[in-house]
């Protein structure tokens, strides 16, 4: 990008433009939904993508660059104070908070020639709660038989992503 003369400010930066399959996006449990305000979010996918085992690819300079726009925070969206410790502490909640998740009312649906324009409620930050924590048995059980975990991963994106696709069903 432009704004660092085309450098990475650091080695896990990612922003920007960015491109991901359905199945990259469900095996990374989609974006977190517990970051309000400016800041943090873009490097909790870029965590997201390397803990679920996939890597960032960059086309070289001659292939891809990008030119930012410039412009300002937007009005009403403030500075996340705690986007650094939330950001520390990926590694420990990216399985438990996403896709898996996320909860949402479709409010409108606006069919457009080339595209359709879906707006969502998704609440506000007071009213989001955190997920419950698993009770010690169940937690054991996983630890002991990684490839029921993976199942029962696999089936909940997999239903999740159903109900999704009812949800947003293109008409």
């Amino acid at each position: 990008m432009d704004k660092f003369g085309y450098k990475l400010p650091y080695k896990m930066y990612f922003g920007g433009v960015s491109a991901l399959s359905p199945l990259h996006y469900l095996k990374m449990n989609g974006f977190p939904n517990n970051y309000w305000g400016w800041g943090g979010e873009d490097d909790d996918i870029g965590v997201r993508v390397s803990l679920s085992g996939m890597f960032i690819s960059r086309p070289s300079l001659k292939v891809g660059r990008y030119k930012m726009i410039k412009h300002k925070l937007d009005k009403g969206n403030d500075v996340n104070p705690k986007r650094f410790n939330m950001l520390a502490k990926t590694r420990q909640t990216w399985k438990m908070d996403g896709m898996n998740t996320v909860e949402y009312e479709v409010v409108s649906r606006d069919y457009l020639p080339l595209y359709t324009n879906i707006t969502v409620n998704i609440g506000t930050e007071s009213g989001l709660r955190p997920p419950a924590p698993k009770p010690a048995a169940e937690k054991a059980a996983a630890a002991q038989n990684p490839a029921a975990e993976k199942a029962a991963a696999q089936k909940l994106a997999a239903n999740f992503s159903n109900k999704l696709q009812e949800k947003l069903a293109v008409k």
